[in-house]
């Protein structure tokens, strides 16, 4: 019977697979870092041996990512909202009334399309006049979500860099009615700005990593027309 290899040899093995692990994970983080930071978070809760378990399971779960949702999306860009996003399919655009305790008047341009039961929102108010309560707006719509069922992540999200940079607050909330939301909020081009993934019921798995995509895309340096 062959000798046993060194233990040194041993942990030696099993920390080139973390590292190769780690890498694919990281790889993945590039599309889905929300979702990424979120199944990190719960791996560093874990001893050793199973963190390297858990690294393993969560690439194998990040792998079965259809294709078919990653091959359809494209970048579209609304010059007169001032802001460009990924669909997975053209959205409809309608305008709205805009309900808060903020203002009375003000009305929304929302963009949405529901694909493969994910209802993917953006929504964008005009604050001219108003910009200065900017940060309620986003306050109050982080509020009434929190209101909606159980906050189970919350992030601070950032679209641009440097002086460039727009920072938000994102939210992830399971609702009564069996959704989950994962949403963030801006100010930004003197205006507010929500985006909404929503996981359906008729989806099932809410764990699945498609939704992160859709406000990982977003930026707002786009020149009104």
């Amino acid at each position: 019977m062959s000798a046993l290899p060194p233990k040194a040899d041993i942990w030696a093995t099993r920390n080139n697979v973390r590292s190769v692990l780690e890498a694919v994970l990281a790889e993945f983080h590039r599309g889905f870092p929300i979702f990424v930071k979120m199944v990190r978070m719960k791996i560093n809760l874990l001893g050793n041996t199973m963190r390297q378990f858990a690294i393993l399971v969560a690439v194998v779960a990040l792998s079965a990512v259809p294709a078919k949702a990653a091959a359809t999306w494209q970048e579209y860009v609304f010059p007169n909202d001032r802001f460009a996003i990924q669909f997975p399919a053209t959205s409809v655009m309608e305008n709205t009334p805009y309900e808060t305790r903020l203002a009375t008047g003000l009305s929304a341009n929302v963009y949405s399309l529901e694909y493969e039961n994910i209802l993917y929102r953006a929504t964008v108010v005009d604050l001219t006049g108003r910009i200065e309560k900017g940060a309620n707006f986003i306050g109050e719509a982080a509020y009434n979500l929190m209101r909606e069922g159980d906050v189970i992540f919350n992030d601070f999200p950032r679209v641009g860099n440097r002086v460039n940079a727009t920072f938000g607050i994102g939210m992830v909330v399971d609702t009564e009615d069996g959704r989950r939301v994962r949403a963030s909020f801006y100010i930004a081009n003197g205006r507010f700005y929500r985006f909404d993934a929503i996981v359906l019921p008729a989806r099932g798995d809410k764990d699945q990593a498609v939704p992160s995509r859709f406000d990982q895309t977003l930026r707002f340096n786009v020149e009104g027309p």
